[in-house]
């Protein structure tokens, strides 16, 4: 077969609970650049500790850069993941909507949410028919973007 290439990428990862931590030092320990956005408790931790990996009761850490805030980034990142429970969507959108990602992943962790999501009330838009929290994240992400790039699209 086609020999297997590991290109190095740079990511950011939104949500520094366990699945944020496990996501960004795997794909460290993958050999790509990760930062991990943190706040609060979790932020003075992971400064301190850094991000551990528990496996096979061995225990690793992974080099991930560990960032209070999307300011904080050394500039665009080719990969950003969205790595927090579905109640924590939209307080976290504002972050992402700060990280200069080319491609957006989400990561969200619907454990213990057996309400749906369309029973919350959520500020910018209703969940449609059918539509899971991921397609409302994508789709508020994508109305971003184009509302963004309305202006001056006639140039060039």
């Amino acid at each position: 077969g086609a020999a297997r290439m590991t290109q190095q990428r740079s990511m950011a990862v939104v949500g520094a609970g366990v699945v944020g931590q496990v996501y960004a030092g795997r794909l460290a320990e993958a050999g790509h650049r990760v930062h991990l956005i943190a706040r609060g408790a979790t932020l003075t931790d992971l400064t301190r500790e850094g991000v551990r990996l528990h496996r096979d009761g061995r225990t690793s850490t992974p080099d991930v850069d560990i960032v209070a805030d999307p300011a904080d980034l050394p500039g665009e990142v080719d990969v950003a993941y969205l790595a927090v429970r579905a109640d924590q969507v939209e307080s976290a959108l504002p972050l992402l909507e700060r990280v200069p990602a080319r491609v957006v992943v989400t990561l969200v962790n619907l454990a213990g949410e057996a309400r749906p999501v369309a029973d919350r009330p959520v500020s910018y838009t209703h969940l449609r028919a059918h539509e899971t929290v991921l397609d409302l994240v994508c789709r508020l992400l994508l109305e971003k973007k184009s509302n963004t790039h309305t202006t001056g699209h006639t140039s060039n």
